[in-house]
């Protein structure tokens, strides 16, 4: 997923006690599956495997610059 300037995107999947965020690149997610009752995240990617997060606070989509790698 990219902006309108051919920018990266990534989601960033805050996960309780967890004070890293877990990040997947937005190019690879072909479906999100949230719950907010069961604080859980799917995620079906481009080729096909699942990804699933627990106990999920927050998540957010962002653009690359505004991540820090340095973390």
């Amino acid at each position: 997923m990219a902006n309108e300037n051919n920018k990266p995107y990534f989601l960033l999947v805050f996960q309780k006690n967890d004070p890293v965020p877990s990040i997947v690149s937005a190019d690879v997610i072909t479906a999100m599956y949230p719950c907010a009752e069961k604080k859980l995240v799917d995620i079906t990617t481009t080729d096909g495997d699942c990804m699933g997060f627990e106990n999920v606070e927050s998540f957010k989509m962002v653009p690359a610059e505004e991540i820090n790698f340095n973390m």
